[in-house]
């Protein structure tokens, strides 16, 4: 058993809240005969996720703690998603949990009762963002938005943007003369580009070409071999 105590920063006057969460969960410990490994004692605000969760989580995952203890609910995670998220975490790591202000306890019937429901809310609330992610993706598609990662410029594309550059040269700005590169390779059908992409891939295709020339220059002369 591992013991999880968090006060909020708010409550700074209440400096003794932490040890007190954590003699109350000993105290119960003890009546039931539990064997604490460890505990762990955050301040922060309900936003953040502490370290002694996480550290104490990462227990369980280990199989060094098979339960995890707190006062309430709430200081499973910073907000419901993510409290159902450790729910279910501890459930697939085959450990169990205590909430002592909610009298959950995952090691009875009826706590495991509780916990398979919260594990389900826990799956549900994950298809829930699965959809969501996928619906918004299909509208980004739908709206022309290319997904995933940008387009490499190289081939007959890159050698018309160096063309189309260097008819641009004489611009003075550089963002115009790259969007200017951009949209004549879209109008020529080699695709959609990213300004920055063209402006890169432009860039250092010239440097490679220009250092390849110099080198050239500095070769030494032979008439022939000695």
């Amino acid at each position: 058993m591992v013991l999880v105590a968090r006060v909020s920063t708010e409550r700074r006057s209440q400096d003794a809240s932490n040890p007190r969460q954590l003699a109350n969960l000993r105290d119960v410990a003890r009546r039931r005969g539990w064997v604490v490994v460890a505990t762990f004692a955050d301040r922060g605000s309900g936003a953040e996720t502490g370290p002694g969760l996480r550290a104490a989580m990462r227990l369980i995952a280990k199989n060094a703690a098979d339960a995890l203890a707190v006062c309430a609910i709430d200081r499973l995670g910073r907000d419901v998603r993510q409290m159902l998220e450790n729910v279910d975490n501890i459930r697939q790591w085959g450990g169990s949990f205590f909430v002592q202000d909610d009298e959950i306890d995952t090691t009875s019937p009826e706590g495991r009762m509780q916990f398979t429901l919260l594990a389900t809310l826990a799956e549900f609330q994950r298809r829930a963002n699965r959809r969501g992610v996928i619906a918004g993706l299909e509208h980004a598609r739908k709206k022309g938005v290319r997904l995933g990662r940008p387009r490499k410029l190289a081939g007959r594309a890159l050698d018309r943007a160096i063309a189309l550059r260097n008819l641009r040269f004489g611009l003075q700005s550089p963002r115009p003369l790259w969007r200017e590169v951009a949209a004549g390779l879209k109008r020529e059908g080699f695709g959609r580009f990213k300004v920055t992409t063209v402006a890169t891939a432009v860039t250092r295709a010239v440097l490679r070409a220009r250092r390849g020339a110099s080198a050239k220059r500095r070769l030494p002369y032979r008439s022939g071999p000695r």
